[in-house]
């Protein structure tokens, strides 16, 4: 199952409804994560990846930093984007993203 790492902000607005989107960095180990990707070697020699498609993942853990709460969710959706009007908190105009759309919880567990 894929994992991530919440701050309590973000983890609390989840748990409520308030936040329905969660966003992740553009990177390659994000890449590799949620999505079926080639390797590639960049104009500039380095590693890195085409994204050919989303993974059908279906469910995704959300742990809250390491205090051993989670909650396990559904995933409607897990797109590549590029935010030019509407900004997600720490994002600049033309950021990039992978964003992954949320649906209902299916499990919270606190320690």
């Amino acid at each position: 199952m894929v994992r991530f790492i919440l701050k309590k902000e973000f983890y609390n607005e989840i748990i409520s409804g308030k936040k329905v989107e969660e966003y992740r960095a553009v990177s390659v180990r994000n890449a590799l994560i949620l999505f079926d990707c080639k390797k590639i070697i960049d104009e500039k020699g380095e590693p890195g990846v085409e994204i050919l498609q989303p993974k059908k993942i279906k469910e995704i853990r959300f742990d809250l930093g390491y205090t051993g709460n989670y909650f396990v969710i559904e995933v409607n959706k897990i797109a590549y984007e590029q935010f030019e009007d509407f900004l997600p908190e720490g994002f600049k105009k033309g950021s990039q993203a992978f964003t992954i759309y949320l649906g209902k919880i299916i499990k919270i567990h606190k320690k």
